[in-house]
């Protein structure tokens, strides 16, 4: 592979990876207008967030060897494309069992394709170029945090303002589980 199309790899890797980081945090913003607007209790609330880091955790160590074993290529894609559909079910869910269910599936896409983007890097960097594309990597983990909270915040923030006011409901927050 060349020097361009690593770094054009490192490039979709690395925005991949923070859509899944983000997606740990994003909600956190809006839970109060999915209690609201779904009739969830602390439960439910409590597992939209635990569930998510939940399946994450438990799947990277074996996704990690899975890469190893199968391909680092096909995990990602088959993680990308769990993450994707689930994250678009979560912003669809009428409930928040449905919710809770996508955020599970959500997590587990996510601990599947996360540690493929670090195999990656190890596999398509060298030398001072590896330290160089884990340089890159940094800054996307650090900010992803701070930046979800605040992207969150102003879109159902702006939301409100442009139609009418209304406070944030969950149907008006979706795009927050669409990271």
């Amino acid at each position: 592979m060349d020097e361009a199309t690593r770094w054009r790899v490192l490039m979709v890797l690395l925005a991949t990876m923070f859509m899944s980081l983000v997606g740990v945090s994003i909600v956190n913003v809006v839970l109060p207008a999915i209690q609201n607007t779904l009739g969830a209790s602390e439960s439910d609330i409590q597992w939209v967030l635990s569930g998510y880091a939940l399946t994450f955790g438990v799947v990277l160590v074996a996704a990690g060897r899975a890469g190893d074993v199968f391909g680092r290529g096909a995990i990602f894609l088959s993680g990308l494309v769990i993450f994707t559909l689930s994250s678009i079910l979560a912003g669809f869910a009428p409930d928040a069992t449905s919710l809770n269910i996508a955020r599970f599936i959500q997590g587990l896409g996510s601990g599947l394709l996360n540690p493929q983007v670090l195999g990656m890097i190890q596999q398509y960097f060298h030398g001072p170029e590896r330290g160089r594309a884990y340089g890159a990597l940094a800054p996307w983990s650090v900010f992803r945090l701070p930046l979800a909270r605040y992207l969150a915040a102003s879109w159902c923030r702006d939301w409100g303002r442009t139609w009418g006011g209304a406070p944030p409901s969950w149907s008006t927050c979706r795009l927050a589980c669409w990271p």
